[in-house]
């Protein structure tokens, strides 16, 4: 009996937190929330200011596009691949419609539950508290 208990906790555990593949990347990912973590503390910010959408396409490319809060628009585009054993996502080569802006390339980790499969970029310094971007997949 120990045994079979064993068996399916390793089971669920790969299921819950495993490795993604690309059939699980693919498709659109909406902004879902934004954190702000401040003297060890993460607080939800600006969840409804921002409207972004991320769609990976099977051929390796990917649009991100932004609705700011003042209607303007900007898109990025670029090339995406699973790394990392499939725990995060690397784009690369990207160009912006962003005025004055250039995009290096970076990682956003996989983070699963038990019924959604979200996109996190975690980014902050010494001087700016770390933020944490999360999208939702949609579709």
């Amino acid at each position: 009996m120990p045994r079979l208990i064993f068996i399916f906790l390793f089971i669920w555990t790969v299921k819950c937190f495993g490795q993604s593949t690309d059939k699980d990347i693919l498709g659109q990912w909406s902004f879902a929330k934004l954190t702000v973590t401040k003297k060890g503390k993460t607080l939800d910010s600006l969840t409804s200011e921002i409207k972004s959408t991320f769609v990976f396409s099977t051929d390796g490319t990917y649009t991100e596009t932004n609705i700011n809060p003042d209607k303007s628009k900007t898109t990025d585009t670029g090339k995406w691949k699973l790394i990392e054993g499939g725990t995060k996502v690397h784009l690369f080569n990207i160009k912006t419609t962003a005025p004055n802006s250039i995009i290096s390339d970076h990682d956003w980790k996989i983070v699963k539950n038990k019924t959604s499969l979200f996109l996190t970029y975690t980014y902050g310094d010494s001087i700016f508290a770390p933020e944490t971007m999360f999208y939702k997949k949609v579709k």
